[in-house]
């Protein structure tokens, strides 16, 4: 912008010239040209390393899962089932069990075994418990004497069936006295009983004889025949 004297004016004013004010861009400083943070590539090795900590994590979760399923299905039995009994698939059903030795599921049924057909058990097992090797075997290896008890239907327990334990008591007919004469035997068989409309028909019960109580069948054969026989069951509560 040029400055010239103006004429009428003072020659001090004459020799001012106006200064323009600065503009607001003047005053601005310049901003940086904006930087893009360029793309990870495959050769990255931040992205390695996170595909690496990902198939890690993986292969930990599996083997997490793998140890948590370490058990073995066998057979449990679903009630109490005594010494003498047959044994089929409708008293079992399968549990996972995990054993921390192989040797201690060898002990045990395998629940995808199948039962051989007239398996009975050697000794007793009670509900839920896992049905071992040892306990089971056929008629021929079990050591129970067979007892058939005839008494009248209403000495029978209502809720009486094969594999209960039960007591025998004898009344005698000139006492008023009770005498038990078979303690704690099982339960092996109960027959058909008579026609429901005849409540006074017989029903006929058998029961197992352990090789102690053999010793005592003759005079046990002797109270039975001399009076009222009645049956009690166990029942766990």
């Amino acid at each position: 912008m040029k400055c010239g004297p103006v004429p009428g004016t003072s020659p001090f004013l004459d020799k001012m010239c106006p200064v323009s004010a600065p503009t607001l861009s003047s005053m601005t400083p310049a901003s940086p040209p904006a930087v893009r943070s360029p793309r990870p590539g495959w050769r990255d090795p931040r992205l390695a390393a996170g595909l690496g900590l990902v198939a890690i994590c993986a292969l930990l979760g599996a083997r997490l899962v793998g140890k948590a399923d370490d058990s073995v299905s066998v057979w449990a039995v679903r009630d109490d089932i005594v010494a003498g009994q047959s044994l089929s698939g409708a008293d079992l059903e399968p549990v996972r069990v995990r054993f921390t030795e192989p040797a201690d599921a060898d002990r045990y049924i395998s629940s995808h075994d199948d039962l051989p057909t007239g398996t009975v058990l050697l000794r007793g097992v009670g509900e839920g418990e896992l049905l071992p090797r040892d306990a089971l075997g056929t008629a021929d290896d079990i050591e129970l004497v067979e007892l058939p008890i005839t008494l009248p239907s209403h000495a029978v327990p209502a809720t009486l069936r094969v594999g209960v334990v039960v007591d025998v008591w004898v009344t005698a007919q000139e006492s008023e006295r009770s005498v038990r004469v078979l303690e704690g035997v099982p339960v092996l068989a109960l027959p058909p009983g008579g026609s429901s409309l005849s409540p006074s028909a017989d029903r006929q019960v058998i029961v197992g004889l352990d090789e102690e109580r053999q010793e005592s069948l003759p005079k046990a054969l002797a109270l039975l025949a001399s009076g009222t026989v009645v049956l009690t069951s166990r029942v766990t509560p």
